[in-house]
């Protein structure tokens, strides 16, 4: 979602889909080079909905997501990482 707020398409048709999807596809590839699959469904197998467990593991791989996504940004929108 985030990376659709600065690169997606602001009326249908628009050609700045093409930036927000080969980005959209980094995020995704990179996601799953570390957690070698990218469906939640996968990635929660054998915990219980609710619990402590899922909950936390949760909160990591949105951790995960939300750094990567941000660098993506930082880098597109030419910020430096410190």
């Amino acid at each position: 979602m985030a990376i659709g707020m600065f690169f997606g398409r602001g009326e249908a048709g628009g050609s700045e889909v093409k930036k927000s999807m080969e980005l959209t596809k980094e995020l995704q590839t990179k996601f799953t080079e570390k957690r070698k699959v990218c469906c939640c469904k996968v990635l929660t197998r054998g915990m219980d909905l609710g619990t402590k467990e899922h909950i936390n593991h949760c909160i990591e791989i949105t951790g995960e997501l939300t750094e990567i996504t941000a660098k993506i940004l930082a880098r597109e929108l030419g910020y430096k990482e410190k």
